[in-house]
C-alpha cells in the first residue's frame, strides 16, 4: 500500500490528478479501513484547491460506520478546522458529529 500511496501522491501533484485520484480510490476501496489512506487524499485535494472534493470525501468517510469513537473524534476535528479555514459550512459538521454521538448513546 505505502508503494501505491506515494505514486498516488507524485501522480497527482506532478502528473494527472485525475490519474492521482483513480489510484487513491483503488487504494481505498481496497483498504476502506485505512484512515491514512483518506487523510492523504482529502490533503491532496485541498493542496490544490478542490475544496468541494474534500468536502465530499468528509461527507463519505464520516457516513463510513465502521470507525471509533476516537477515529471519528479526529476526522470530525479535522473536518471542522478545514470547514473553519476554506469557509465551509462548520453548522454542517457541528450537525453531523452530534448525530454521531447520539447514535452512539
Amino acid at each position: 500500500v505505502t508503494l501505491a500511496q506515494q505514486f498516488a501522491s507524485l501522480e497527482f501533484d506532478f502528473g494527472s490528478k485525475e490519474r492521482g485520484r483513480t489510484i487513491f480510490e483503488t487504494l481505498i476501496s481496497k483498504h476502506p479501513k485505512k484512515l491514512d489512506l483518506w487523510y492523504v487524499l482529502i490533503d491532496r485535494e485541498v493542496k490544490v484547491g478542490s475544496i468541494a472534493n474534500a468536502t465530499a470525501l468528509y461527507k463519505r468517510v464520516t457516513a463510513r460506520s465502521n470507525w471509533s469513537e476516537k477515529q471519528m473524534k479526529g476526522i470530525f476535528k479535522r473536518w471542522y478546522k478545514f470547514a473553519e479555514n476554506n469557509g465551509g459550512d462548520v453548522e454542517d459538521v457541528k450537525k453531523r458529529a452530534v448525530a454521531f454521538v447520539e447514535s452512539r448513546s
